[in-house]
């Protein structure tokens, strides 16, 4: 299993939705890949930082002022239903009774509006309301800056324990490192960027083309990270995913150009040094951290106070190691530039009729019309699910038709008698 799919597998393993063979798959993958082990703990540090964000809570009288609009905009409506000695469902319910064709018509767009209700509920589900995340280092520095703010208003930490408890200890080691963070200055630091580039030819032959592909790779200084062949009745196709360094990007490019007919060019980049800055510093401030506790380990004189001071260091030292990663990701992907090319052989005209073929043509027609089958059952159930799914909104959208029903038939009473 290669890089690429792994990091497609990456949110179904942190949720456990992977078979047991995928996930011994990823498993293992990540064991020998420490790239892919960095993008999983930036993964789960994303998750950690989004479930940690505050609920925000509507402003109060908000449900007030809403109620009290809807009553004013009632009020409104009853006093100009009033003034009308004939309303607009009665009209309506009238001409569609004289017209059965438009009465058809109505129900059916009455149906076609709920199944495409029933519909998009169905595909929303719960991601209809969507967070914006912000970047994996915005809530960290903010809790650092109410750290920092706290950490002013408390009185400095001393170099001996003075009569503290651990836990007083271990806090002011976290404040103080945090209060540092927010003191840094700006690190000089060269723009970070991960450059990338996607080619379509349509060449002659494959297997030249191919061997030509490899060779001004290697030639440039870069390396084959992916490859992918289909080999079809028809023509042949073939996919590479070349790294090469950031000097020799685009005069590779231009080379692998000459391979063959260009049918799709990208070329594309993607600034990090953002990212790259704040990963940086947040690393920086938890070295700080692990200095201040190895300090305060050496003060401790119980084995409690030992056991909980190991214990905060381990945590430091494992966000520094998954932060370092990141680091060296980031370094990796400025570096080495990413090339996607697709080689495509040309379609051979066809001069020649071929004979019917028989062989297995019972099996063949046995297997269409199992296909079509399925694909009836299934798209008769997704109708099914559809109708339970708008079946509120109907039920909604009889109510007026039934009141309107009502009333005509105990006006055609009143007239009787």
């Amino acid at each position: 299993m290669d890089c690429r799919a792994v990091e497609e597998k990456l949110s179904a393993y942190l949720d456990g939705q992977l078979e047991a063979k995928e996930l011994k798959s990823v498993a293992i993958h990540l064991e020998t890949c420490p790239s892919c082990r960095a993008e999983l703990a930036s993964l789960k540090e994303t998750i950690d930082l989004v479930r940690s964000l505050e609920h925000v809570s509507p402003p109060p009288g908000l449900k007030d002022k809403i109620m009290g609009r809807v009553d004013e905009l009632a009020s409104v409506r009853n006093l100009k239903e009033s003034r009308e000695s004939r309303g607009f469902l009665p009209w309506l319910w009238c001409r569609l009774g004289r017209r059965p064709v438009l009465s058809v018509a109505a129900a059916a767009a009455v149906l076609v509006l709920a199944l495409a209700l029933g519909r998009g509920l169905l595909e929303g589900g719960t991601g209809v309301l969507r967070l914006n995340v912000p970047s994996a280092g915005a809530p960290q520095v903010a809790i650092d800056m109410k750290r920092a703010e706290k950490n002013s208003e408390e009185p400095n930490a001393t170099s001996a324990t003075g009569g503290r408890a651990p836990e007083t200890l271990i806090k002011s080691a976290e404040l103080g490192s945090a209060a540092t963070s927010t003191a840094r200055q700006a690190v000089p630091l060269g723009r970070k960027v991960v450059q990338t580039g996607r080619l379509v030819l349509l060449v002659e032959n494959l297997d030249p083309a191919t061997d030509e592909l490899v060779r001004l790779t290697q030639a440039r200084g870069g390396f084959i990270q992916n490859s992918f062949l289909k080999r079809g009745e028809g023509a042949r196709t073939a996919s590479y995913t070349l790294r090469v360094p950031v000097p020799a990007f685009v005069n590779l490019v231009q080379e692998l150009e000459k391979i063959g007919e260009v049918e799709q060019r990208e070329l594309g980049g993607q600034d990090v040094t953002e990212e790259y800055v704040d990963v940086e510093a947040r690393r920086r401030n938890l070295e700080r951290q692990e200095e201040r506790f190895l300090n305060i380990l050496a003060q401790a004189k119980t084995v409690d106070d030992v056991l909980k001071v190991e214990t905060q260091l381990e945590r430091v030292r494992g966000e520094i190691e998954s932060l370092t990663a990141r680091l060296k990701y980031l370094d990796n992907q400025v570096a080495l530039a990413t090339i996607t090319v697709e080689l495509k052989e040309r379609p051979r005209p066809v001069n020649t009729v071929r004979a019917f073929s028989a062989a297995n043509l019972g099996t063949r027609l046995r297997q269409a019309m199992l296909s079509s089958v399925n694909a009836l059952l299934e798209y008769a159930g997704q109708v099914l699910v559809w109708l339970a799914a708008a079946l509120p909104f109907l039920l909604v959208a009889l109510v007026p038709v039934a009141f309107v029903w009502w009333r005509k038939r105990r006006r055609r009473n009143k007239l009787r008698n």
